[in-house]
């Protein structure tokens, strides 16, 4: 069996020598088509990891009136939670609103200083909405305009981002 098997192996290599030229460009095809095969693998793989990151970046913001207390957002995510279309609903008070836009700021003197100058918080109480699908974002921010808690809502964020 060793016998056949380095016999094989020997004829092999005599035929590669001889055929030197239909060799090289036996292993040049091939290789060439491995390198391609896994090019167009490690580009689908990026434009999926890049449309993942672009979908996890779209949502649709409800920024609530002054008025409006807590409980009553609180209930109105409760509500938004059990819609079909919502994977996750995220609700930012007025309070942590303002600590991150004095964090995203913090750089810029004319901004603090401004808001100094107010005294008091000129930011309002939102919820941030994520779909499960993101051709699903018009019909909830349609929703979110035409609800029954529509009146309690001063701006929903959708059209000013969707084009962006």
């Amino acid at each position: 069996m060793t016998t056949t098997l380095f016999r094989t192996f020997r004829e092999a290599l005599k035929n590669f020598y001889r055929n030197s030229w239909l060799t090289i460009a036996s292993v040049s095809i091939l290789t060439l088509s491995l390198y391609v095969v896994g090019f167009v693998y490690a580009l689908s793989l990026t434009f999926g990891s890049i449309l993942y990151d672009i979908q996890q970046t779209v949502n649709v913001s409800a920024y609530f009136k002054p008025s409006v207390s807590e409980e009553r957002i609180i209930e109105i995510k409760g509500i938004l939670e059990k819609d079909p279309r919502v994977k996750s609903v995220k609700y930012i008070s007025k309070e942590s609103a303002l600590e991150s836009f004095k964090k995203e700021w913090s750089n810029s003197e004319i901004i603090m200083q401004s808001l100094e100058e107010i005294e008091e918080n000129p930011l309002w109480s939102s919820v941030v909405i994520l779909a499960n699908d993101p051709e699903q974002y018009q019909s909830i921010a349609d929703y979110l305009k035409e609800s029954e808690f529509a009146d309690d809502i001063v701006r929903v964020n959708y059209e000013k981002t969707k084009d962006t």
